[in-house]
């Protein structure tokens, strides 16, 4: 059985970084960057599950080669995967390099898991590249996000983490996260 990350019609081909909730719920997205990874990215679906917490991982093509079984595992218990580049480069490119960048990403994520994907979030957030172009042009939906956890700077505590999405979170918020690539 096929699953497809699509998102919904009215964000196809746009660039979102935060959605308007309709009612009075508390909601935001999770979502994680970078892997996937071995042992970290199973801590993380682990305390996810833990606490029956649903998310989107934004997978790197050449980690996805790296790991499958965690890609798997991802799409198994219930996740969302997005697309998140081949190689991660933040370089200007052409259409046919940013083509071979996406287009390569989500096939290995349907051969591996089969969940299609069309959502995609640019390395480094880099809107101007040729990546998030192309994408558009493709329909994807281009994730980006509210609050950056600033997770990956060094030596960031946990309690910092938390204490910036809980100030800085809205209901329909996307949350920006990595799960792995370092401590």
């Amino acid at each position: 059985e096929t699953l497809a990350f699509i998102g919904p019609s009215q964000y196809r081909g746009k660039t979102i970084s935060q959605v308007k909730i309709l009612s009075d719920q508390k909601l935001i997205a999770l979502t994680f960057d970078d892997g996937p990874w071995g042992k970290s990215t199973e801590q993380v679906l682990d305390i996810l599950n833990k606490h029956e917490v649903k998310a989107t991982f934004f997978w790197i093509g050449s980690h996805l080669q790296r790991y499958p079984e965690v890609a798997r595992d991802v799409v198994k218990t219930g996740h969302a995967v997005g697309n998140h580049s081949w190689s991660h480069t933040y370089q200007p490119m052409s259409e046919e390099v940013a083509k071979k960048e996406i287009e390569n990403t989500s096939y290995l994520t349907a051969k591996i898991t089969q969940a299609q994907t069309r959502l995609f979030r640019p390395p480094g957030g880099i809107l101007t590249n040729g990546l998030v172009e192309y994408a558009t042009k493709k329909k994807y939906t281009t994730l980006m996000w509210s609050v950056d956890t600033q997770d990956s700077a060094p030596k960031v505590t946990a309690e910092k983490i938390i204490k910036r999405v809980v100030s800085h979170s809205k209901p329909g918020g996307i949350i920006l996260l990595h799960d792995g690539g370092g401590d």
